[in-house]
């Protein structure tokens, strides 16, 4: 296992190809810039893979109170492990995957050489087929809306490899508890840019979308950028 700094920050990390593109996203190209109204938010972090988003979350707000939830074994061990050395409060970190329902399912993830951990997934070999996954673990899943209910929450992050026109879906009635909501679109078979975008704007999000750190105005529903839904009323 390798480590390094970002910032006063120090990351441990297997795959130093994925970390480095990881790190471009998050923290060069602030791929989860959001404005919060409160120093103190409540942020759901779903799938939160080796803790460089929790990380970067933590940095804008250290005030912050994360619910961070990731199913990979292996990479929820080095996530853990970068809460513990950079001493991070207040920060719960759940093994379940988030779905539509509550069962038990296989995910998919890559063991090869590489040890894509960001790439692990329901879906077998990825949301691109890059990557190879090549063994399983059964995890747990749990609804989403377990979590909003009777709460507020500052902001919502997914990055579930294409589930989440599914898991949004499930949540709908609760999304009224979510001020801000930050979506990784996966341009994948099963996934449908346009009920995604009926369903935000259908529960008072305003939409807009951003690839690279920059703001995009017709996105193509084929390459993957983030959705940044804001609640209107």
């Amino acid at each position: 296992m390798n480590s390094t700094k970002i910032g006063k920050y120090t990351i441990t990390y297997n795959n130093l190809k994925e970390f480095h593109i990881l790190k471009s996203e998050i923290f060069g190209n602030n791929c989860y810039d959001i404005e919060l109204d409160t120093d103190r938010p409540y942020i759901i972090n779903v799938g939160a893979y080796i803790g460089i988003s929790t990380i970067y979350f933590k940095n804008m707000y250290p005030n912050s109170k994360i619910l961070a939830f990731e199913p990979n074994p292996y990479a929820r061990e080095i996530l853990e492990k970068n809460i513990f050395i950079n001493d991070l409060k207040d920060i719960t970190v759940l093994p379940f995957a988030i779905d539509s329902s509550e069962r038990k399912r296989n995910l998919f993830i890559d063991t090869s050489e590489n040890i894509w951990q960001s790439t692990a997934s329901f879906f077998r070999d990825s949301w691109n087929g890059k990557y190879h996954n090549d063994t399983s673990v059964e995890v747990e899943t749990r609804k989403l809306s377990t979590y909003l209910k009777d709460t507020t929450v500052d902001l919502l992050k997914l990055d579930i490899e294409g589930l989440e026109t599914k898991v949004l879906k499930e949540a709908k009635g609760e999304l009224k508890n979510v001020k801000n909501i930050l979506v990784e679109y996966h341009p994948i078979e099963k996934e449908n840019l346009k009920k995604l975008l009926n369903l935000l704007t259908s529960s008072n999000f305003k939409i807009s979308f951003y690839k690279d750190g920059k703001e995009m105005k017709n996105p193509s529903k084929n390459n993957l950028f983030i959705i940044k839904a804001q609640k209107t009323l």
